[in-house]
């Protein structure tokens, strides 16, 4: 029973995100209510985050599972095309960016202060609660096991490696990192769950 609340308010806090990046954003939002952009701009942005939708759905029907698998990918990169050709893309910053930008460790210094420390300690245990979560969500999802050793195994793995990675996180100047849990709608569209479909 928890691991389905779990899931479910997974899925819950993922739907106010996912409509608010179909609208444009944050920015398109703020932009909106406060009159500067037009309800067209909002319109776009939904009609085109509908595309990409309309596209994975369809090529999700197909009974070729090799069509199922790509609906995804297929769907995003035709959302991608038809923004281009919106002009919704700007490619004029890649002009002056690097070709490599190497990241600087400990680039603002190294300090210990204690009334930062609790705070960002509280981020940890939220982040570390998520991947429980997650970690949870994505068993479910793949058909594996949400109890015994082997999912203990999994959590304990999951909760170390997500851990560690905030620790390189904060060595190279960014946030804390948690799982991503977006990747549980991704399992259940295409069927796919296996850790090694990226190395092909």
């Amino acid at each position: 029973m928890v691991s389905g609340i779990v899931v479910t308010l997974i899925g819950m806090t993922l739907i106010a995100s996912a409509m608010k990046s179909c609208a444009g954003g944050q920015p398109v939002l703020d932009g909106f209510l406060s009159g500067k952009i037009t309800a067209a701009v909002v319109q776009q942005n939904l009609m085109l985050a509908g595309l990409v939708v309309i596209t994975i759905l369809v090529l999700n029907s197909f009974n070729n599972r090799w069509i199922r698998m790509s609906s995804i990918f297929v769907g995003l990169l035709a959302g991608y095309v038809v923004a281009i050709f919106m002009g919704k893309v700007d490619f004029s910053s890649l002009a002056q960016t690097s070709l490599i930008a190497v990241p600087v460790p400990f680039k603002y210094g190294f300090d210990f202060d204690f009334s930062v420390f609790f705070g960002i300690a509280l981020l940890y245990l939220v982040t570390m609660v998520e991947t429980i979560g997650d970690i949870t969500a994505t068993s479910l999802v793949s058909g594996e096991p949400i109890e015994g050793d082997l999912y203990l195994e999994r959590v304990s793995g999951g909760v170390l490696a997500d851990g560690f990675n905030s620790l390189l996180a904060a060595v190279f100047n960014t946030f804390p990192n948690t799982t991503f849990s977006q990747n549980n709608g991704i399992i259940q569209l295409t069927g796919v769950a296996s850790r090694y479909v990226g190395y092909f």
